[in-house]
Formats: structure tokens, C-alpha cells, sequence
């Protein structure tokens, strides 16, 4: 490659992480006017109805989270703003907001824009890692201008990153080389829509102790910190570990774990078998590890799976799903299906599921009460949903259908791209991790697949 390609994509890296991420930042914090996009039911002076914020799904799980107590409505009294601090926002939300929620001149309006889609051309999706020099001139200028419209008093600051040296550059200031990056993105023939199969997880030595591996796990989830929690089936334990299998432990479970879900971000709700007894839920604390509920539950169906929605436990019984009170046991609603379902699975406040044998993916929607439909290849087995809400559906013909987020549209993805979910039950996302978890049954082998 071209020293000068590089030196000048070092150069325009430099000033996008080093000055417009943070100008962006500091401008938010002295700008930023609360904004809400409904009509609320409570606090009718404040609200406004405002148009919807540009915000994928990502952006809007770090701003806020929504309110279980306020099911039903739209309003702003339903979500609950996080505790997030201004280095947590990327060049990217930060632009959104303030484009959005601050009093902008059209200059610094124009600007803002600018400078965002720059960050986006020339540096997040520019995989060479280099400019040439016909570009490098007039985005040069167009970077000046535009960062000293939202402060003049970077002048000098722009000065000196462009007579920075190449090896004082990017390369020696950040712990990733986003050169090597790109080069490693480009020969990984699984990187598929934005999760790239990257780490296989042996937990081989962890289970010594209790049997073999093959059909020992049936199931596991990736906790919000990262912490993963396995169901041993003929062990009748749960399996709680890191990533790399450490810091091990595990709880006694009165009966087979089949499946397992978390609650929260130390519980866990786990499907149960247990010789001549119904089929139960039971509800762990994985911190304190023990047993805080028990649910008997006639007729669940105990191998569709088990998912949470609005802080409430969905199951498969009886041809139908049931909603739960985790803390209760109370059985809050039952949705007809009139067929035996497989691999349940909620998102967006939609509940999914697939119909036995059949090439039909489900969703039932709270919004009309009623269930919809969409015809896949193949039968679907297990779903997850990504950062953008769409979803990756494994079928029993071992493909991934890729469904768009309003559910109207799916991409069947290549044999390259699918090959890391080859033999594997299902695939589950963990939205603040930005990780994927998947397990072989057979051999009892983990692969987390990392967000690239």
C-alpha cells in the first residue's frame, strides 16, 4: 500500500476520533433539550408529540429502558432513561441527538451532517484503510471548515495532526490498528450481517467432573455480564461460567433443566422435567445460587423454549403460548395457536415462533392481539434478534434466513456466511454484549460470535 494512502487515512482517523468525537460530545452536554415523541398519559404539561427519533434498536436499549409497570401505551412515563454517560455515545447516536434535540444554527446543522457521514465513508466503512490523494484534498478542507464551524479553536489542534507523523499516529495513540481490522474482516469468510463467528469455546475440562460432554448441555444463555449459564441435563445442575469456563460453579436443580432464560440480571427462569410430575418452571438466583420459585405449569410444552416479554415469563402449553408471572405463578394470559409450536422467541414486544413441520415463521403482536404469518424455505428452530431488530432464523434444513425487522422480507445467507450455525440447535444474542452464543448438542462445543 501507499505510505502516503496510509499516512493521509491515519490523518482523517486521527481527527475524527481525537477531535470531532469529542466536540460532538462537549456540544451535546451544553446543548441537549429533554425530547419525547408521545402524548403521555400522566404528565400532560411537559409532553410533546414530536416526530419519532431516527434511533435503530441499539441506540434507543443504551438510552433507555422500558418500564414494566406501564404495559399497554406509548408514552414517555413507559421508558426509563439510563445512566449513560457522554464517552458511552459514538459519533454516530451523538450526531442523531443533535441533530434531533439541540437548537443547531444551519450551519452547524450542516456541519454535524458532514462530519458524521465522513466518519462513515472514510473511516467505518472504508476497508483499504487508505485515501488517495485527489479525495484527501477537498475532504481535507471540507474537515477544516466543518470542525471549525462548531469550534474555532481548533485550529491548531487540526495543525498538528496533519504534520503528525505516521507512526505517532493512530498506530501508537489506540489499541486497535484499524488497518489490521479491516484486514482481518476481509479473510474471515464468516462474517455475515454484522456478527462474525470468532471464538470456539471448549468447556470440556470444566465438565470432567461430571460426564461427557455429548448430550450433557441442552441449553445456554449469555447473561448481560457476559456470564454464561448452561443447562446440564443429566446432571440435573446449572452450569454458570465465563466465557473462557472460568470462575465456574453450579446449582442443583430438582429435576432435568431443559431449557434455560434470563430474567434478570442475576436470575434465571429454567424449564424442568421431572419423573411422574408435571413439567415446572423454576426461577434461580444465579448470584446467590439457589432456588427462589417453583411454577407448575400442566401441558407446557417443555421443548418449544421459553421467553421473556414485559417482565413476564412466555411458554408453550396446550397448543398455545401462556403468559406467566415470574414472581406469582399466576397464568396472565393463553394465545391460541391451535398447533404445535417450536422455538419461541420474543423481541420488540412481538412474540415469535415457528409451527411444527412447517415452513411458517409466527409472531403474535400485542398491538392488534392477533398472530401473523411469513413463509420461509424451511422450518423454523430457532431465532435471535440482532442490534438493528432484525432476525437470524435457523431452519431444519441448516440454513439462516436473515428476516428484515418489520417482519415483510427474509435473505436466505450463503453457505459461507451460515456455516458457523452447521449442527447447532439455535443461536442466542446478547444485545449489551454484542456477542452470540451458540452450542453443539453433539459434541457440547460453544462458539461466541462477536459483533464486527
Amino acid at each position: 500500500m501507499d505510505v502516503e494512502d496510509r499516512r493521509r487515512y491515519f490523518i482523517v482517523g486521527s481527527v475524527i476520533l481525537e477531535i470531532v468525537q469529542p466536540l460532538l460530545r462537549t456540544k451535546l452536554e451544553n446543548d441537549y433539550k429533554r425530547k419525547e415523541n408521545a402524548y403521555c398519559c400522566k404528565d400532560k404539561i411537559n409532553c410533546r408529540n414530536n416526530s419519532k427519533l431516527p434511533l435503530i434498536y441499539c441506540q434507543w436499549d443504551l438510552l433507555y429502558t422500558e418500564n414494566p409497570g406501564q404495559p399497554g401505551h406509548n408514552c414517555y412515563c413507559k421508558f426509563i432513561a439510563n445512566p449513560v454517560q457522554l464517552n458511552e455515545l459514538d459519533i454516530t447516536l451523538t450526531s442523531l441527538i443533535l441533530l434531533n434535540c439541540c437548537h443547531l444554527g444551519p450551519s452547524e446543522e450542516n456541519a454535524v451532517r458532514k462530519l458524521r457521514r465522513y466518519k462513515n465513508d472514510y473511516l467505518s466503512h472504508n476497508t483499504e484503510g487508505k485515501i488517495n490523494e485527489t479525495e484527501y484534498k477537498s475532504l481535507w478542507t471540507d474537515l477544516i471548515n466543518c470542525v471549525l464551524q462548531l469550534d474555532p479553536n481548533k485550529q491548531d489542534e487540526l495543525i498538528r495532526i496533519q504534520n503528525r507523523p505516521l507512526d505517532e499516529g493512530l498506530c501508537s495513540r489506540y489499541s486497535t490498528d484499524l488497518l489490521n481490522v479491516h484486514k482481518k474482516l476481509n479473510e474471515i469468510d464468516t462474517r455475515i450481517q454484522g456478527i462474525d463467528s470468532a471464538v470456539q469455546v471448549y468447556l470440556k475440562p470444566v465438565l470432567n467432573k461430571y460426564s461427557s460432554l455429548e448430550g450433557e448441555i441442552l441449553d445456554v444463555v449469555m447473561m448481560d455480564d457476559g456470564r454464561l449459564v448452561m443447562c446440564l441435563y443429566n446432571q440435573c445442575r446449572l452450569l454458570i461460567c465465563n466465557t473462557d469456563g472460568s470462575k465456574a460453579v453450579t446449582i442443583s436443580v430438582d429435576g432435568k433443566p431443559y431449557c434455560v432464560i434470563p430474567v434478570n440480571n442475576s436470575t434465571v427462569a429454567v424449564t424442568v422435567i421431572k419423573t411422574c410430575v408435571h413439567p415446572s418452571i423454576k426461577i434461580y438466583d444465579i448470584n446467590n445460587e439457589h432456588e427462589l420459585n417453583s411454577i407448575p405449569v400442566p401441558g407446557m410444552t417443555i421443548t418449544c423454549g421459553i421467553a421473556m416479554i414485559n417482565n413476564k415469563l412466555v411458554i408453550g402449553a396446550d397448543r398455545g403460548l401462556v403468559i406467566v408471572d415470574y414472581q406469582t405463578g399466576e397464568k396472565l394470559k393463553y394465545i391460541e395457536t391451535n398447533c404445535v409450536l417450536s422455538g419461541i422467541h420474543t423481541s420488540r414486544g412481538r412474540i415469535f415462533f415457528g409451527y411444527y413441520k412447517q415452513n411458517i415463521l409466527c409472531w403474535y403482536s400485542f398491538d392488534n392481539d392477533n398472530v401473523h404469518t411469513i413463509t420461509l424455505p424451511s422450518t423454523p428452530r430457532s431465532m435471535t434478534t440482532l442490534q438493528d431488530g432484525s432476525l437470524y432464523v435457523l431452519c431444519t434444513d441448516g440454513s439462516v434466513q436473515h428476516v428484515s425487522t418489520d417482519v415483510k422480507q427474509f435473505k436466505t445467507l450463503n453457505i459461507n456466511q451460515s456455516k458457523f450455525c452447521n449442527e447447532i440447535p439455535f443461536i442466542r444474542y446478547n444485545l449489551k454484549q454484542k456477542k452470540g452464543v451458540t452450542l453443539s448438542v453433539k459434541t457440547g462445543n460453544i462458539k461466541i460470535l462477536y459483533e464486527v
